[in-house]
């Protein structure tokens, strides 16, 4: 199989949910399996709560780092980051802040996208 440009869409919390946590799984495999894939992550609905900065993510972390070892980035709609009252000062350092028409074009420029 070629190399494809794939995002996953992380639409659940990171805390009260295992989609989360499985959706982190599924791009570590995706980015580090055969083909490599061009992996993005972008958090959407609860999902967004992954960018908070004061998140415990021990949990996470491993699959995190994974993600960054590998260059996978992390979006965050701006919007959706401003209705949870949060700014950037709040916004972890992996984590990359969008307008919704660059998520969108980030979207429509992938061969695959598979939403959690």
């Amino acid at each position: 199989m070629a190399q494809k440009a794939i995002a996953v869409i992380l639409n659940n919390p990171p805390v009260s949910s295992t989609l989360c946590l499985q959706g982190l799984q599924a791009a570590v495999g995706l980015a580090s399996g055969f083909d490599e894939h061009k992996i993005s992550i972008v958090l959407a609905g609860d999902g967004t709560w992954l960018a908070l900065k004061t998140l415990d993510r021990s949990g996470l972390e491993k699959y995190l780092s994974s993600l960054k070892a590998h260059e996978v980035p992390i979006y965050a709609d701006r919007k959706k980051i401003q209705d949870l009252g949060l700014s950037g000062d709040n916004i972890a350092d992996d984590v990359t802040i969008l307008e919704s028409d660059q998520i969108q074009k980030t979207l429509q420029q992938m061969d695959l996208v598979l939403t959690l």
